[in-house]
Formats: C-alpha cells, structure tokens, sequence
C-alpha cells in the first residue's frame, strides 16, 4: 500500500500531537508568567490573549488532524506571533523567571512549527498521490 492511500485513512497523529505539546508548553509559560507579574489591567489582557491562542491552537489540532492545509499555515502563523510574543513579556516580579518562560515559549512555538511544516508536508504526498491516481 502507498504511503499517499495511507493519509486517505488514516489521522494526522503527529501534528495533532506536536500542537498538543505546544499548547502544553504555553499553558506552563503562562502559569510561570502569571505567579510572576505584577497585578494590574495586564492580568487580563495577558489571560485573554493565552485564553485565545489556547482555543485557536485546539481548533488547528484537530483540523490538522484531518490535514487541513490552511490550518498548517495558520498554525505557522500562530507560530510567528508566539515567537514575537516571547520577546514581549510583560514586567515580572522575579526577573530571574523571564528565562524560563522565554525558553518555554520558544520551545512550544518549536513544536507548533514542526505540526505545521509536517501537515503541510503530508497534504502535498495526498495531492501528489491524487494527481498521480487520476493519471
């Protein structure tokens, strides 16, 4: 059986697992990042964004696992403003924790990179093995 017969049957475990992985690592680096800010209206811009981007990410999750392909790109695009976003952390109590969540955000923007680039890399050998089908 054809690798490309395969993607008709079955689900796209590996992106699917990679974006869990990054909404795990994000929910860590706001945990980290909440116990650390000071309390202002910050709080609650920063909890909405994550509360978003954590809804967002589920829904490209499970639309990744059907190999959606306009999800992979939009899971590239959550991707870059994760990377934009860790550059951006708001003034924190315990400097010395910044790190921590940078490399955590980093980290999951990784994964979520990787979900994205191997959907769309899966999508194509569908396409390519369609095309080739119908030849």
């Amino acid at each position: 059986m054809a690798n490309g017969e395969k993607l008709f049957y079955q689900d796209n475990k590996t992106g699917y697992s990679l974006v869990l992985g990054f909404i795990l690592l994000n929910i860590a680096a706001t945990i980290f990042t909440l116990k650390s800010m000071y309390i202002d209206y910050n709080i609650g811009i920063f909890t909405l964004y994550n509360i978003i981007l954590t809804l967002l990410s589920f829904l490209a999750a499970v639309k990744l696992k059907k190999y959606s392909l306009n999800w992979a790109i939009f899971s590239l695009v959550i991707g870059f403003l994760q990377v934009i976003r860790s550059f951006r952390i708001p003034e924190l109590k315990n400097s010395d924790m910044k790190q921590l969540i940078v490399i955590l955000m980093l980290s999951s923007t990784v994964l979520l990179f990787l979900g994205g680039i191997t959907t769309i890399a899966k999508v194509k050998v569908k396409k390519k093995y369609l095309e080739h089908k119908k030849a």
